[in-house]
């Protein structure tokens, strides 16, 4: 009997967890509030080469800019 329980336990951890990898954002939430301008450039992202010095100390430095 308890073997069976601990079975029927997992049959429904798996039930469970493949039905919430099924869905996405847009499933749950639905779509985005807000629509793209045509008039608006394209976002763009920049991303410089990595300083020498600090490379080959093993150091990497991040930041942003807006």
């Amino acid at each position: 009997m308890r073997h069976a329980f601990i079975g029927l336990i997992g049959a429904a951890a798996v039930l469970c967890a493949s039905t919430a990898v099924a869905q996405t954002a847009r499933d749950i939430r639905g779509p985005a509030p807000v629509v793209p301008l045509a008039s608006e450039p394209a976002a763009r992202i920049v991303v410089d080469p990595p300083l020498a010095d600090s490379l080959v100390h093993g150091r990497v430095v991040t930041g942003t800019s807006m």
